[in-house]
């Protein structure tokens, strides 16, 4: 069980899973540890919790690395989101345990504002997830590529290049005014 827990409440319309992703042996990116059972449910203020979507009873085959979208039935004010993973995705090759689960990002939005952004990440058991899900690691809402150690003089943990730098570059696909960078 994960949940985010918003700084503030506000009325959530739509819920982004992105997927984490593997360059299998051929160099085609692959989704890894999406769950194929799980829970997607709102936090509602008052303590109460609204289904956003149900996979406990049949399979959610997440076969490519795009978002996965769920829109919430209303727009009701939320305070988080939680993701209850009944059955993991198979492992593919060289993660510690037979079965994972990991996302990319997790983005809910309120109209065109991520409300998912700072906040804070819940586990039942954060050292299950090993650095993956623990608070630590959030940037917005969540992010596997955050900085997730806090030791700025070990910059190999999430990049790996044999050049003197790394560069990241993040096509919007449209051109937006940026208001904030993370």
């Amino acid at each position: 069980v994960i949940e985010i827990r918003f700084n503030e409440p506000a009325p959530a319309d739509l819920a982004a899973l992105l997927p984490a992703t593997y360059q299998n042996d051929v160099g085609v990116l692959k989704p890894l540890g999406f769950p194929v059972r799980f829970l997607l449910e709102r936090l509602l203020p008052d303590g109460s919790t609204d289904i956003v979507a149900d996979f406990r009873e049949t399979d959610y085959l997440c076969t490519g690395i795009e978002p996965q979208i769920f829109p919430c039935p209303d727009s009701r004010p939320t305070a988080g989101i939680k993701i209850t993973a009944t059955k993991l995705a198979t492992n593919p090759l060289w993660w510690d345990w037979t079965h994972v689960m990991a996302m990319s990002e997790i983005l809910v939005f309120s109209g065109e504002r991520n409300v998912a952004l700072n906040a804070n990440v819940v586990t039942r058991n954060p050292k299950l997830f090993g650095y993956v899900w623990s608070p630590k690691a959030l940037t917005d809402g969540f992010s596997l590529f955050s900085h997730v150690s806090g030791k700025f003089r070990d910059p190999l943990d999430d990049f790996h290049t044999f050049s003197g730098k790394v560069v990241l570059d993040y096509d919007l696909g449209e051109v937006l005014r940026v208001d904030e960078f993370r």
